[in-house]
């Protein structure tokens, strides 16, 4: 089954996926060899996702999933964690025999209040027109028509943040809860339908990206893990999915489908840390 959106060319799409990187990074604009062209209507298939979580059968928030999981799984990167679990901050990663560190800012659990336009990303020359060369991205107005992709920023009522530290503006030791902010990017040439789509998300599960923020459009503004893709959603029966994984989503999750169990994982004894051998040539990685 597939669905008709106006969405970037399929070009561009492959080419936008190179925003998903590994380990993260500290560019807010990162990057990419993309096709200015015109938009077009593409087909975007509905992606399977595999697991307990069922997915939003159709309107904004199904567009905005399927959409996503296009990009990432046009995207190649090297990936050393093997499960959400991994991404709770007290696991820690030492990579090449350097300091260990977290493979995130930390995991928050809440209710999307409120998403708001934050910048355009245009590909331009030096005279500011179009020019599919150009490195990186210049920042636009939001509802530039020279933007290739956009990134919104989304407010959420956090219930559990499973932090180690203040993370996207929300204390960990806030005991009467806090709400924090993220930036997401969306490569819709519908910005507003993607709007829509997260606004009824609803509940989530959000990974924040190690290193990546958006320091131009809020301080301390962090970035979604895997280039967006770690924006998790939890449907009616409270299971957790991350819809854009697809057919990873399952051993993705594990046995931590559910808040409650994910919450418990975050509450054990720090685990011991994570040696990774990674090969950039052949993309190999070796952990032990």
């Amino acid at each position: 089954m597939t669905i008709t959106k106006t969405f970037l060319s399929a070009a561009t799409i492959t080419a936008l996926a190179g925003i998903v990187t590994a380990c993260g990074t500290a560019s807010e604009t990162p990057r990419a060899t993309q096709d200015p062209a015109s938009t077009r209507t593409l087909d975007v298939p509905r992606v399977a996702v595999s697991g307990r979580y069922k997915p939003p059968a159709d309107g904004p928030a199904r567009d905005l999933i399927d959409h996503q999981a296009a990009v990432s799984s046009s995207a190649s990167s090297i990936n050393f964690e093997t499960g959400l679990a991994e991404f709770l901050p007290r696991q820690q990663f030492s990579i090449d025999g350097g300091p260990p560190a977290p493979a995130s800012r930390g995991i928050l659990v809440g209710e999307i209040v409120s998403v708001a336009p934050g910048s355009g990303y245009a590909l331009l020359d030096a005279d500011g027109k179009p020019d599919p060369d150009a490195e990186g991205g210049t920042p636009v107005p939001f509802d530039d028509s020279r933007a290739m992709w956009r990134v919104v920023v989304v407010t959420v009522k956090v219930d559990h943040a499973l932090t180690t530290a203040p993370a996207g503006g929300c204390d960990p030791n806030d005991s009467d809860g806090c709400t924090a902010q993220f930036g997401y990017p969306i490569y819709s040439a519908d910005p507003g339908n993607d709007v829509k789509g997260l606004r009824a998300l609803g509940d989530v599960v959000v990974v924040l990206d190690p290193k990546r923020s958006y320091p131009k459009i809020a301080k301390d503004l962090p970035a979604v893990a895997r280039g967006g893709a770690l924006l998790g959603d939890i449907d009616a029966r409270g299971v957790i999915g991350f819809p854009a994984l697809g057919e990873e989503n399952e051993s993705f999750v594990g046995a931590h489908d559910t808040v409650a169990s994910l919450v418990k994982q975050a509450e054990k004894a720090t685990p011991p840390v994570i040696r990774v051998t990674v090969d950039l040539e052949t993309g190999t990685i070796k952990r032990g």
